[in-house]
């Protein structure tokens, strides 16, 4: 999704819970359309379930933990989960991160053979004193909490790493807007400097 329809995006669900608050203070049945947001293009069905789940009353940090699983579970998706692209050693390594409503939060980070890794930064989250598990540790705990290991190299990502570690190119995605550059005061000293002949 373009960052120029992502703010829209997030102008109408303000508008619409503004719009949705001030109907349900008058007793007028309102649901507004958009109920879950995601950046990536691949995630229509993660946001289908995440409203679904809102919509039988499940709370917010539920809805969002099982709209990720879509995603995750999705061998497709080479972003997250099972399929996920692996690091420049060719391990997939996953983290996750999950904060409700009062501020309690819970984090995974390098994660190895767990698929669904946002479940677990709740898990983490609700079950130990800990706001933050990495590695190992983070996979020794899903293991007791009943998770399966799952090797998430799928051989569609596989093939890709092994393409890319021929050249080993190195090419990020930019997935920011950039609304407003000032020029440094160093640019605008050279943009007066005289040209030399």
């Amino acid at each position: 999704m373009k960052r120029r329809s992502f703010i829209f995006h997030i102008f109408s669900v303000g508008f619409a819970t503004a719009i949705s608050s001030r109907l349900n203070a008058n007793n007028l049945n309102y649901s507004p359309v958009i109920r879950s947001i995601s950046t990536w293009n691949n995630t229509k069905e993660a946001n289908l379930m995440a409203g679904r789940l809102l919509d039988k009353g499940k709370s917010s940090i539920d809805a969002v933990v099982e709209g990720v699983a879509v995603s995750e579970n999705d061998p497709k998706n080479t972003t997250v989960g099972f399929g996920g692209a692996p690091d420049s050693s060719g391990k997939v390594t996953l983290d996750a991160c999950v904060m409700n409503h009062l501020g309690d939060c819970g984090s995974v980070v390098a994660v190895e053979n767990i698929v669904n890794v946002a479940r677990l930064a709740k898990d983490v989250m609700e079950k130990t004193p800990h706001v933050i598990l990495a590695g190992k540790g983070a996979e020794e705990f899903a293991l007791i909490e009943g998770y399966k290991k799952t090797d998430l190299l799928t051989e569609f990502s596989k093939k890709n790493w092994q393409k890319w570690s021929e050249t080993k190119e190195y090419s990020p995605i930019i997935n920011i807007c950039l609304l407003y550059t000032s020029p440094s005061p160093r640019d605008r000293q050279k943009s007066r400097m005289p040209s030399s002949a």
